[in-house]
């Protein structure tokens, strides 16, 4: 499992909003997990628990490429509010050298996208065309 240093040194940083009781949780997890160590190069994941206790977040992000918060850490509210989460799972991508984010569909990016979702962020655009 990835360190906070690990995740410190990534250009983009995803900022994952799921939990172990949420069906389509289950489903994309391993899907972002294998996502992360092919781009591990540039993309840090940080996992952010909407679970109802410490041992089942513990539980869900075992062997998983994530960091993660401690469970509901002070910031996890704040984090929630000023991204807007309305839903699970949500993969919030931010552009860690200014802090700004770059798509609210990081999801939909490593779905649809997964192998040049990564180049489009570095050129600006946010990862997924329609």
């Amino acid at each position: 499992m990835p360190s906070r240093e690990y995740v410190a040194t990534k250009a983009y940083i995803g900022l994952y909003f799921s939990a172990a009781w949420c069906p389509p949780c289950r489903a994309f997890s391993p899907k972002l997990s294998k996502w992360a160590k092919e781009h591990e190069d540039d993309v840090g994941v940080i996992f952010v628990s909407h679970d109802t206790s410490e041992k089942e977040m513990l539980g869900f992000v075992q062997n998983k490429n994530f960091a993660f918060m401690p469970f509901r850490d002070r910031t996890f509210t704040t984090l929630n509010q000023i991204l807007s989460v309305s839903m699970l799972p949500t993969l919030v991508i931010v552009n860690r050298s200014n802090g700004k984010v770059i798509t609210h569909w990081g999801r939909t990016c490593v779905e649809k996208n997964p192998d040049h979702c990564v180049e489009e962020w570095k050129n600006g655009r946010a990862g997924v065309s329609w």
